[in-house]
C-alpha cells in the first residue's frame, strides 16, 4: 500500500492521504484538513441522507470557495482571457516564454 500526494484546490499545499483531508461534497475538489475545516465553517456540510453525503460522507463540506465561485483557479482565468481575446493557449504560451527569455 503507497500513499499518494495531493495538492489542496483552495490553498495550493501538499497533503497525503495517510493524513487528515476532506472533499467538497458539491465539486469534489480534495483539501487538506485545515481547509477541510474552514470550509465546513463556512459551508457546512451536505444534508443528512442526501447523495452529496452518500458519495462524499456527511463529514465533507457542503460547497466550497470554488465551487461557490469566491475563489478563481489559474486555469478559469486562463480560459477566460482566451475566451475573451480569441488568442489560443498555445499562442498565449510562446508569448510568455519569448517575454521570460527576454
Amino acid at each position: 500500500m503507497g500513499v499518494d500526494y495531493y495538492n489542496c484546490g483552495i490553498c495550493g499545499e501538499i497533503f497525503n492521504d495517510c493524513g487528515y483531508f476532506g472533499y467538497c461534497s458539491n465539486c469534489g475538489e480534495m483539501l487538506c484538513g485545515h481547509c477541510h475545516d474552514e470550509q465546513i465553517e463556512k459551508h457546512g456540510n451536505p444534508e443528512e441522507g442526501s447523495e452529496a453525503a452518500s458519495d462524499y460522507g456527511e463529514g465533507s463540506a457542503a460547497k466550497c470557495d470554488i465551487c461557490s465561485g469566491e475563489i478563481i483557479q489559474d486555469h478559469d482565468i486562463i480560459q477566460w482571457f482566451v475566451n475573451e481575446t480569441g488568442i489560443t493557449e498555445e499562442e498565449v504560451i510562446k508569448l510568455i516564454k519569448e517575454s521570460i527569455k527576454g
